[in-house]
C-alpha cells in the first residue's frame, strides 16, 4: 500500500549519503533565510515604534522659575523644565509651585509635532513699596520703566515749574540725569543713557512765550545740545511733552496752538533728534494727556490718552505712518486722569487690550461709582475692525503675558482691596489675590512684563476734591528668580 504521505526521514538519509562537500551551499541557503526572517522582524518591530511615536505628540513645559509641577488633564506629571509624551487632541495643561499663582493652558496636541508651553508664575503675595520722591517738597510727576526695568522718576519741584529726572535702580539706589535746570518735560531713553527735555529759547534763558526747543543731555549736569526748534513758534504754538520710541532713535512730539476763534490743536510729531528733522503724524482738536504714552515694542504703534468737552479718550498713533484710530472714551469729570493708558499690546503686536466702560451698559454713573467708572476689557486687532468685549467680568489697566494669558485690576468693593485677576483667551475670569498698595477709588497701571512688575497710581478722592496720586511699585517675581 502507497502511504498518502513522503517518507522525510528515507529522505534524509539520502541526502546524508551524499560527500559532505556538496552540502556547503545548503548551510549558507537556511543561514540567509533566518538573517532575512531577523531582518524583517527587526524593521517590523522599528516600523511599529516609529509608527507609535509619530502617532503620539511630545510638549516641552518650562516655567519661570523653573521647579513647577506639571499636571496633565488633572493628573500630576514631572517638575520643570519637563519634555511629556500625549495622546493628540485637547488637553488641559496647569504649571503649579507653591507660593505662586497657577497657569493653565489649553492646548491641542498634534501627532508627531512638539508643542512648547512657557509658564510665567507670578507670586500669590507680591511684594510692593511705595515709592517716594527723593527729597521732601518734591512730587512725582510720573513713573516709567527702563528697558531693563530700573525705573524712572519725573519730580516737580515748587513753585511748579522746576523738572528733575530720576533713575532708581533694583536696590532703591538714586541716580539724577539729566540739565541742571529744567522748565519742561523730560524724557529718558529705554537704556537710560541720556534724556531729552522741553526748553525755550536758547534752552537756558528764563522767561519767554513757551517751550519751543528739544535738547539733548547725556549726563547730569550738562545742558547738551539743540536738536530741534519749532519753525512756527511765533503763532503760538509751543510743546507741551515728548517721548521715546522703544528704539531709541526717535521722538514723539506733543505741541498745542492755540486758534483764533477759539479752541486748539494738538500737532503730533515725528522726530530723528540725531538730523533734527521732524514730520508731522496728525493734528488733533483735543488734548494729549502728558506721560500717558504706550508703545508697541518695535515702535510702529502708541496708545496715548486724549482730553476734550471733560471726556477722556484712548487714542491709536502710527508711527511714522500718521494712522489714527479714536478707540473708545473712557469717561468724564476727571479733569486730571492718571497718566496710564488702560491698553497692552499683545505679544504678536497686531492686537491690543484695553479697558473701557461696557458698551451696553445704558445710564449714568451711580455716585457711589463717580471717578471709578465700572469697566471691562475688550480685544481689538490693527485692521480696523470693531472691539470685541473679552468678558463680562470687570476689570480695568490690563496687560497681555508673554505666556498668551491677560490679567487685569479690579476693586468689586468700594470699602475693599484691589485685586488680581486673570482672564483666558475664552473669557473666563479667576481671582489672583489683592495687590498690597493703598486701596482708592482711582487707580491705574503701568506694566513691565519682562521683569514681572508694575507701577500702580492710586488717587483719593476727597470731600475738598482729589488729592495728588501715590505710586507703589509692585514686584511679582521673588528675587533671584529667573
Amino acid at each position: 500500500m502507497q502511504l498518502p504521505f513522503t517518507d522525510s526521514l528515507a529522505a534524509l538519509r539520502r541526502f546524508s549519503l551524499r560527500p559532505a562537500a556538496r552540502t556547503w551551499w545548503v548551510g549558507a541557503i537556511v543561514a540567509a533565510v533566518a538573517v532575512a526572517a531577523v531582518s524583517s522582524l527587526g524593521v517590523w518591530r522599528w516600523s511599529a515604534q516609529g509608527a507609535a511615536e509619530e502617532a503620539n505628540a511630545a510638549l516641552r513645559v518650562t516655567s519661570t522659575p523653573p521647579g513647577a509641577i506639571v499636571e496633565v488633564d488633572g493628573r500630576a506629571g514631572a517638575l520643570t523644565p519637563a519634555d511629556l509624551t500625549l495622546a493628540p487632541g485637547e488637553h488641559r495643561v496647569t504649571v503649579r509651585r507653591e507660593g505662586y499663582t497657577d497657569a493653565t493652558f489649553r492646548i491641542g496636541a498634534q501627532p508627531g509635532q512638539t508643542g512648547i508651553v512657557t509658564a510665567d508664575l507670578w507670586l500669590q503675595k507680591p511684594l510692593a513699596q511705595r515709592l517716594r520722591p527723593t527729597f521732601p517738597g518734591a512730587t512725582i510727576a510720573n513713573a516709567d520703566f527702563l528697558a531693563d526695568g530700573r525705573v524712572a522718576l519725573s519730580l516737580t519741584l515748587p513753585p511748579g515749574d522746576e523738572q528733575q529726572l530720576w533713575l532708581i535702580d533694583g536696590r532703591g539706589e538714586a541716580r539724577r540725569l539729566g540739565p541742571p535746570d529744567a522748565r519742561g518735560s523730560l524724557a529718558v531713553t529705554p537704556d537710560g543713557a541720556g534724556v531729552a527735555y522741553l526748553a525755550r529759547g536758547e534752552g537756558v534763558r528764563p522767561g519767554g512765550a513757551g517751550l519751543d526747543e528739544v535738547w539733548l543731555s547725556a549726563q547730569d549736569g550738562d545742558w547738551g545740545r539743540r536738536s530741534y526748534a519749532l519753525p512756527t513758534a511765533s503763532n503760538g504754538e509751543h510743546l507741551i511733552d515728548l517721548s521715546w520710541a522703544p528704539d531709541g532713535k526717535h521722538l514723539l512730539l506733543v505741541s498745542r496752538e492755540p486758534r483764533a476763534g477759539g479752541g486748539l490743536r494738538t500737532h503730533l510729531r515725528w522726530l530723528d533728534p540725531s538730523t533734527g528733522e521732524a514730520s508731522e503724524l496728525t493734528s488733533i482738536p483735543s488734548e494729549v494727556v502728558p506721560s500717558s504714552y504706550t508703545w508697541r515694542p518695535d515702535g510702529q504703534w502708541v496708545a496715548f490718552l486724549a482730553r476734550a468737552d471733560q471726556a477722556t479718550s484712548l487714542c491709536l498713533l502710527g508711527t511714522p505712518s500718521g494712522e489714527f484710530r479714536y478707540l473708545a472714551d473712557l469717561g468724564r469729570d476727571d479733569s486730571g486722569p492718571l497718566p496710564f493708558a488702560p491698553l497692552a499690546w499683545a505679544p504678536d503686536g497686531e492686537r491690543v487690550v484695553y479697558s473701557a466702560p461696557a458698551q451696553d451698559r445704558s445710564g449714568p454713573p451711580s455716585w457711589l461709582f463717580r471717578g471709578s467708572p465700572p469697566l471691562t476689557l475688550y480685544v481689538a486687532d490693527l485692521s480696523g475692525a470693531a472691539s470685541r468685549r473679552l468678558t463680562d467680568a470687570p476689570g480695568r489697566s490690563p496687560t497681555w503675558r508673554h505666556d498668551g494669558s491677560i490679567v487685569a485690576l479690579d476693586r468689586p468693593r468700594w470699602d475693599g482691596d484691589i485685586l488680581l485677576r486673570a482672564v483666558d483667551p475664552t473669557g473666563d475670569a479667576r481671582e489672583l489675590g489683592p495687590l498690597p498698595v493703598e486701596a482708592a477709588p482711582t487707580y491705574a497701571v503701568r506694566w513691565d512684563v519682562p521683569h514681572a512688575q508694575a507701577i500702580v497710581a492710586v488717587r483719593r478722592t476727597g470731600i475738598v476734591g482729589a488729592s495728588g496720586p501715590s505710586y507703589w511699585l509692585v514686584r511679582f517675581r521673588a528675587e533671584g528668580d529667573q
